[in-house]
């Protein structure tokens, strides 16, 4: 149903752009990119990403005609394009795209940082993890994390739960990245202090972040275990798997 609907929007919209375009583009581009949006979470991902690219022809158009009106809406373009190549797997075709938001997120950042620097880190978290995907420069991989954790740190302390969601999002990834460097010493570190971050959370709200303090002690203990320290590791596990039993028994099937 909210297919159809977003469907006959575009539809209408795209009339409209075709006899006036400087009037319509922007509504159309938007259309598209909400549609890009729930076709991805049906699962219909091909269909998802002809639309998002799409958005993103009209948006640079737009960006390049008013950029300080439509910049902003091309990165979000540029990201949610990369993201569709990246769930089909063409990682190759997704990375160029969140480098070239990660670029123009940053001139918006720089030139007025409100928001756009917690865009920026999501985006930098992004590109990282697709770097390492596509067995590109791990440096570069790297230093894209470190910033989004800096940015996301820096967030963090008004204290509020979505910015210390994100910086423990972005420790993680930190924690992979050097990993797969063959860090795994270094890994250890960026890896406790998310697990320290979904424990505060999830002592102070055991029913929305238990499943993911779970999910960080056992990647936590992973990272103990690859590093030699089985005792500490084991215990880590240990009370991972004894959440998850929690969670199982509180959610039968």
């Amino acid at each position: 149903e909210a297919v159809s609907a977003i469907q006959e929007t575009v539809v209408i919209r795209r009339r409209l752009a075709s006899d006036d375009s400087i009037a319509f583009n922007p509504s159309l581009a938007e259309s598209l990119q909400n549609l890009a949006t729930v076709l991805s979470r049906t699962g219909t991902q091909k269909e998802a990403l002809a639309y998002a690219e799409e958005a993103v022809g009209i948006y640079q158009q737009l960006a390049e005609d008013n950029p300080a009106a439509h910049r902003a809406s091309l990165a979000q373009a540029l990201q949610n394009l990369a993201i569709a190549f990246y769930q089909l797997k063409q990682m190759g075709n997704a990375l160029p795209f969140m480098k070239e938001a990660v670029k123009v997120l940053r001139d918006l950042a720089d030139q007025g940082p409100g928001s756009y620097r917690e865009f920026l880190a999501h985006a930098l978290s992004n590109k990282s993890s697709m770097i390492i995907d596509t067995h590109d420069s791990k440096d570069e991989a790297m230093s894209a994390i470190q910033e989004a954790v800096v940015i996301f740190r820096s967030l963090a302390e008004d204290n509020s739960i979505s910015h210390k969601l994100h910086l423990a999002g972005s420790l993680s990834n930190m924690s992979r990245c050097l990993s797969m460097m063959g860090l795994r010493e270094e890994a250890v570190s960026p890896m406790a202090e998310a697990a320290g971050i979904y424990r505060q959370l999830a002592e102070s709200n055991s029913e929305a972040y238990k499943h993911e303090f779970a999910i960080a002690l056992s990647k936590f203990g992973t990272k103990l275990m690859e590093t030699g320290r089985n005792d500490q590791a084991l215990q880590i596990l240990r009370e991972a798997v004894t959440i998850q039993k929690e969670i199982a028994k509180s959610n039968p099937r």
